[in-house]
Parts: C-alpha cells; sequence; structure tokens
C-alpha cells in the first residue's frame, strides 16, 4: 500500500477520484459526489486530501472539509471490492493526525441515509449520530417569482461585497451563523480571493443586514452562507436577498442552482419551497471524537 495526502489534487488524481468515487457510487445505489477544491477550508495550510493506492490503483480516499476551528467533515469512499480490510481505517488515521496538529479533535463523518457501509463504518468507529440535512436543487429555467415592491420600497440594496465592507460582513455572518468573529472574517477573505465565488450583502440605510454566498461551477451554482441578522426576519429581506441572487444567476446563464439546509431549519425550508427548490438527496451527519493516545 502506499499512501498520499495533497493540499491540492492534480488533474490526474482528480480523474482518479471521481473514477472511484463513481465506482462506488453506481454500486451502491447513491448519488453524493465528492467536492474536490480546498478554497472553502479555514486553515490554509490543511492537507484535505488523502489517497490510499495499491500497485498503482486508487483503492480509497478520503477528504476533508473545514469550515471552523472545533471540527472537520469527513467523507471517504473505498472500491467496494477493497473494503472490510482496514483501507479506509488507514486513511482515518492518518487525517486524525493532521487535525490533532491543528488542534482539532471533532470529526462529522457525512453519509448518504442509503448507504450501509458508510453507516457501518461511521457506527464502527464509535460516531454517534447528530443531525440531517437536504441537498436541494432549482432549474433555474422554471424560476418565475418576482422581485418585491414592498423591498424597493424600504431602499433593500444587494450588492456584491467589496472589501471596505469585510468588517461589517464577517460580524453579521458570525451573528448569524454563530461562529467566531475571526473564523467569519477568514471566510469572508478567502471567497472575496477565489475567482469563482462572489458574496452577496443586502443593505438597507447603508446597514448590512443579511448576507448569500455563491460558488459558480459549470453552467451551474450552489448557495452557501444564506442568512438575515435575526432582527430583519420575517419581514421579507430573506426572500428578497436569495430571488436577487437567483435572478442573477439567470443572467449569467447559470442553468441550476443547489444549497443545503438543516433537516431542523423549518423556516428556511419555507422559503424554500416558495422559490421552488426540491429536495435532491439527504445526508446524515455523524459525530466522533478523536481520541488521544496514551
Amino acid at each position: 500500500m502506499h499512501l498520499e495526502k495533497h493540499h491540492h489534487l492534480n488533474k490526474q488524481q482528480m480523474i482518479e477520484v471521481e473514477e472511484l468515487v463513481n465506482n462506488c457510487l453506481k454500486t451502491d445505489g447513491l448519488s453524493r459526489e465528492l467536492y474536490l477544491d480546498n478554497d472553502m477550508n479555514l486553515y490554509e495550510n490543511l492537507d484535505s486530501f488523502f489517497l490510499l493506492y495499491e500497485q498503482q490503483q486508487l483503492i480509497s480516499v478520503l477528504t476533508i472539509f473545514q469550515l471552523n476551528e472545533r471540527e472537520a467533515e469527513i467523507s471517504g469512499y473505498t472500491l467496494p471490492d477493497k473494503r472490510r480490510k482496514g483501507y479506509f481505517t488507514t486513511l482515518l488515521d492518518a487525517a486524525e493526525d493532521e487535525l490533532l496538529d491543528l488542534s482539532i479533535y471533532d470529526m462529522v463523518f457525512v453519509v448518504e441515509p442509503n448507504s450501509t457501509s458508510g453507516k457501518m463504518a461511521a457506527l464502527s468507529f464509535g460516531a454517534s449520530y447528530i443531525k440531517s440535512e437536504y441537498l436541494l436543487r432549482l432549474k433555474l429555467e422554471d424560476y418565475t417569482k418576482k422581485y418585491s415592491e414592498f423591498l424597493s420600497n424600504l431602499k433593500f440594496i444587494i450588492t456584491p461585497l467589496t472589501s471596505k465592507d469585510i468588517m461589517q460582513a464577517a460580524d453579521i455572518h458570525s451573528e448569524i451563523f454563530k461562529t467566531a468573529f475571526h473564523e467569519s472574517e477568514e471566510l469572508i477573505q478567502n471567497i472575496l480571493e477565489c475567482d469563482y465565488m462572489v458574496c452577496y450583502v443586502a443593505k438597507l440605510d447603508e446597514e448590512l443586514i443579511g448576507i448569500c454566498n455563491v460558488n459558480y461551477g459549470m453552467e451551474k451554482a450552489s448557495i452557501f452562507g444564506y442568512g438575515v441578522l435575526p432582527r430583519f426576519q420575517g419581514k421579507g429581506y430573506g426572500k428578497g436577498l436569495i430571488n436577487y441572487v437567483l435572478r442573477q444567476l439567470i443572467k449569467e446563464k447559470v442553468g441550476e442552482v443547489t444549497l443545503q439546509v438543516n433537516s431542523n431549519s423549518k423556516k428556511a425550508m419555507r422559503i424554500y419551497n416558495y422559490l421552488g427548490f426540491q429536495i435532491v438527496s439527504q445526508y446524515d451527519y455523524y459525530d466522533y471524537k478523536i481520541e488521544l493516545e496514551e
């Protein structure tokens, strides 16, 4: 066996990983693809891709997605005929060492509900179920909602974030999503510096009240970090913000947009249903504590 860990994947490695994942998805009847970039990770020096080879064949892969300094999301796939032989455990051990070097002790395994092998693996490591999230999708050619005149009358302005508003954007992101200010600041900064991401902010009388981030792909995009300050919720600003972003995506010839939402977020689900989003799949999250060796 040969284990490699990488900060970035080159073109050939991406092809190998995609082939392995597609093999697993087809065999297991699953649909979740891996995100093969590290642009969203909080720590720039984090090695987030772990590859295990046997006689030059990629047999197992593990990825780390780290949005805050407390925990990291773990996803992985092993070829069907190579399972239950300890290969994924080898990758997990290496990932634990990487996270411990950064003083991160909590992992969260991301598993599709109908992934028997994924669920068994998470439970075998002592992980426990904590929540579910839905992946939602909207085909923009079907989107017909109109921008509210009421919001226009309130001088509700939405623009891409500029560097002069980074601190204010980080402040409202921290309040909305209950993250540490410096984590929100670093995330916002990373988005601004990324060529294929845009942070849209909503302003009311020059005060930032909402935020919505877009990650652009090939003819499709994903929305993340979308929310409005609690004291401005229930007034239509949230619908106005995401409505603007969706109409902007239509202008840019984007065909569809996806986002993830916590299954317990009833208020958010009502907004997405109103906009026409459909549930594509569900992901379950299992919490796992890294144990320090004596």
